[in-house]
């Protein structure tokens, strides 16, 4: 398993590997469009442009019709969807929601909403929920946490890290809260679904993006200054591969016909990684999958 695909000539938004009993790879060259590919073959089956209602109003038939087009061709929901006015982010089997509408946030579990009461005057910069319990953190920029497990506060959290707009400001939440992780582009900060810091690491290098497994076991970082896309074992943050994204770009196989331009220079833009080492990237509009044995070990 390794392919690659030109999907655009600007930089792709997210890559959303969603597993199931056929694993997908969900691919955003904008907010709006997602394009489907077999996760082990490339082959595209589907792409979708996602328009939210134009009505807020929820009981609508509109609302569930546009919920139809939050699931993929496995029948895995999409983790987070953003429209011009609101952004869902959901579980996997779709049963838990978060539906942000500006600076309100609504939960929705098995159909019951309820409101989201955040901290008055705070100003979120990243938002992230794992997708089985509805475990749910928020990253402000003055470096705090915000946990909920769904719609009750578990606790606001000192990180001690510096965010701004410019730090590449991270978070991710692995499924049923295993682990929390923060990041701004030089240090990371791993919590406990309780708000406990369990590891701070600094790396050697600026990266550019963090993505962790699901099972929080793996975490996986860009380096902006080589183009390198290192793996650590999040436990003990020890480096277990490695290599440069240019090389594992020219290792895939081509999934389309048409020519693909490799280049040395690009940023990689977006990361996702599964349990099984299933490893996705891009940089600007191409689109890569691989997977950890195609990387070095390091021992």
């Amino acid at each position: 398993m390794a392919w690659r695909i030109q999907l655009s000539n600007r930089p792709i938004q997210r890559l959303d590997i969603l597993s199931g009993q056929r694993s997908l790879l969900a691919a955003w060259p904008n907010p709006k469009q997602v394009h489907y590919f077999d996760l082990q073959h490339g082959t595209k089956l589907d792409h979708l442009n996602l328009d939210e209602p134009e009505s807020p109003d929820r009981d609508l038939p509109a609302w569930a019709e546009y919920q139809k087009t939050l699931i993929a061709p496995n029948e895995v929901a999409l983790p987070v969807v953003k429209g011009k006015r609101l952004t869902v982010y959901s579980s996997a089997n779709r049963a838990i929601q978060l539906i942000q509408d500006g600076a309100a946030f609504t939960l929705n579990a098995n159909g019951s909403e309820t409101s989201l009461e955040l901290e008055p005057n705070i100003e979120i910069v990243r938002i992230a929920m794992d997708r089985t319990v509805g475990l749910l953190a928020f990253l402000d920029y003055l470096g705090r946490v915000h946990i909920y497990h769904r719609h009750l506060r578990v606790g606001i959290f000192d990180t001690d890290l510096t965010i701004s707009s410019d730090s590449f400001p991270q978070l991710n939440v692995a499924d049923g809260g295993a682990a929390i992780m923060v990041g701004n582009g030089q240090q990371i900060v791993i919590l406990e679904s309780d708000g406990r810091i369990k590891r701070r690491y600094t790396t050697h290098y600026p990266y550019g993006v963090l993505a962790c497994s699901p099972d929080g076991r793996s975490l996986a970082l860009s380096d902006l200054d080589s183009g390198v896309i290192r793996i650590y074992n999040a436990s003990n943050m020890l480096l277990t591969h490695q290599r440069f994204a240019v090389d594992l770009l020219a290792d895939a196989k081509r999934a389309q016909l048409l020519p693909v331009t490799i280049t040395t220079s690009a940023a990689i833009s977006t990361l996702a990684i599964t349990n099984k080492g299933a490893l996705a990237f891009s940089t600007m509009g191409l689109v890569c999958v691989s997977n950890l044995s195609r990387m070095k070990l390091i021992s």
